[in-house]
């Protein structure tokens, strides 16, 4: 099975992803969506993640929020109102990661009331 973020052009979906261009139609929001699903298949192949699952997780806020961050498109993200934090830095680790040689990560909650 090729992949959708390869050489040819989709069948099942409106866009074709080659390289860093892709043509889309549609609304805006497909198009952004459809963007970073294939950045984030090129960051997950290795780890079994095909595009349909790439663009199905890349409609989750917090893994567009993150892939938004990862490719220089804004400079951080707030979440965990209304997501545990299992939620908000499962994608930072698995789309940020942390530095070469670092086992320790650690995270910081603001509690205001």
């Amino acid at each position: 099975m090729r992949s959708r973020c390869g050489r040819r052009a989709f069948r099942a979906s409106p866009i074709r992803c080659v390289g860093e261009r892709i043509m889309a139609t549609g609304v805006p929001e497909f198009r952004e969506v459809a963007w970073r699903a294939c950045a984030y298949f090129k960051l997950r192949k290795e780890k079994g993640i095909n595009y349909d699952m790439a663009y199905d997780i890349m409609t989750d806020v917090s893994y567009f929020g993150t892939m938004m961050v990862h490719l220089n498109h804004a400079d951080g993200m707030v979440s965990g109102a209304v997501h545990t934090t299992q939620h908000t830095i499962r994608p930072a680790f698995q789309i940020i990661k942390t530095k070469p040689g670092t086992s320790i990560a650690e995270v910081s909650q603001l509690l205001s009331s």
